[in-house]
């Protein structure tokens, strides 16, 4: 894929100090990797999922850290392992959605609202899908299973969903779904 030179350097970019380069970060991301190795000349173009592939390999072809040394002190036996290199410690969480923290409150389910858009039968020359329709059905019922209201939930499906009916779908539940104003209406998370 790289030269073993590039891959060389972006690794030695990643085992440095921003601060040694004068930037005010204390860890590299991925991206920062990518500019630097641009900025130095290591490289025409490079992406941060590139640099993370990188350093998934370099990781995935280090030799296993050395057998812990043990050693027998006045308390017993002990090990001196050295800590294993943490990818992720030095560059941050991977790119991509992480996962949300979960809100300290949200609203009872008879307080929700949902608007939902499904297409299986496109117009042409878009290719039709397989079960976009029937899977935003499915989830209506699945909500008022949990409790949400009917009147809360708006379904467009196929030729129903134009582009106005989307975008009024829009400005309604941009509309219902502002946040509570009473604290009455919002419950602890279950």
């Amino acid at each position: 894929m790289f030269a073993p030179v590039v891959v060389a350097q972006v690794k030695a970019i990643a085992c440095s100090l921003p601060a040694e380069q004068g930037l005010p970060i204390s860890s590299w991301t991925c991206a920062e990797i990518a500019q630097e190795a641009v900025k130095r000349g290591v490289v025409g173009s490079l992406s941060a999922s590139t640099v993370r592939r990188i350093l998934d390999e370099v990781a995935a072809a280090a030799p296993p850290p050395p057998s812990p040394v043990v050693t027998k002190g006045p308390e017993g036996y002990r090990s001196e392992a050295q800590p294993e290199f943490d990818v992720q410690s030095v560059l941050g969480p991977p790119p991509g959605p992480q996962p949300d923290r979960r809100p300290e409150r949200v609203a009872a389910p008879q307080d929700r609202y949902a608007f939902l858009v499904g297409i299986t039968d496109y117009s042409r020359p878009t290719v039709d899908t397989i079960g976009g329709a029937a899977d935003v059905r499915f989830i209506a019922r699945r909500l008022e299973l949990a409790g949400w209201s009917r009147e809360n939930i708006r379904v467009l499906t196929d030729s129903r969903a134009s582009g106005r009916a989307v975008r009024d779908g829009m400005a309604w539940l941009a509309g219902e779904g502002a946040p509570a104003r009473s604290p009455s209406s919002t419950s602890p998370v279950t």
